[in-house]
């Protein structure tokens, strides 16, 4: 079995995390761990989502069971535990998987420590269409004329504080990596409960291309979370992209 922490456990990724954890049966979930002040610490994992019990509480830390096996630390918490998140997977050798958004210096700074001794895996989306469509992007940048501008609009849940999203943000890296100098604008909404929406137009002034990406499941990003872990295992020390599983 491979142990398991959940970093923001009480969050609606948290929810799906704890979710899809004890349905896998090679999975162990042994730690679960939210903010001082959270509603859910103290209550069980499973049970505070509405969920079948997981038979551990919620808490404000957390202490691995002696255990020879490497296991990993999904984070999906606020701006400011991915910092605690990636020293506590440092310190016990674990892998780290992260995506949590609307990073501070001291997470891009802790995430980077970490990634020298254990191997880590950064993503502000870990949706296997996203990671196709940013490719698909690069691309059709790369080969359109600057006569093309480029719109990115994000639509997602009203309770998202982050704006414009982490993925709206690689897309716009995206094309402007890509080697054209052209004119870009990003727009965000926050709406009902929306799980994520990204449209990227490039729009002349004879034509338009339109891509889209639409989550119609919360446990697109789970599964993709889960995933990366399980990749993790068997790298070496360093902070990897999704990219890089997915090997494109």
């Amino acid at each position: 079995m491979i142990p398991v922490v959940i970093w923001g456990a009480g969050g609606r990724m948290g929810k799906r995390l704890v979710n899809l954890v004890l349905q896998q049966k090679d999975l162990e979930l042994i730690g679960a761990v939210e903010a001082e002040g959270h509603q859910g610490v103290f209550q069980d994992a499973g049970y505070f989502h509405g969920l079948p019990e997981a038979g551990l509480n919620i808490s404000m830390t957390c202490k691995p069971e002696d255990t020879d096996t490497q296991g990993m630390v999904l984070d999906f918490s606020l701006a400011g535990g991915l910092a605690t998140a990636a020293q506590w997977a440092q310190k016990h050798n674990w892998v780290l998987v992260s995506g949590t958004t609307a990073l501070n210096d001291q997470d891009r700074l802790a995430l980077s420590a970490a990634a020298e001794k254990i191997p880590a895996i950064y993503a502000p989306n870990f949706s296997i269409g996203i990671q196709a469509l940013l490719h698909i992007v690069s691309k059709t940048s790369a080969i359109l004329p600057d006569n093309f501008d480029a719109v990115i609009h994000e639509t997602h849940h009203k309770a998202k504080s982050d704006r414009p999203s982490g993925t709206a943000l690689a897309f716009e890296q995206r094309i402007k990596n890509s080697g054209i100098e052209r004119y870009q604008e990003t727009t965000s909404h926050r709406a009902g409960m929306i799980y994520g929406e990204h449209v990227i137009r490039f729009v002349s002034p004879m034509e338009e291309i339109t891509l889209t990406h639409r989550a119609l499941d919360r446990d697109v990003f789970a599964f993709g979370a889960i995933s990366a872990g399980r990749w993790l295992l068997n790298k070496s020390p360093g902070l990897y992209a999704l990219t890089d599983m997915l090997d494109i």
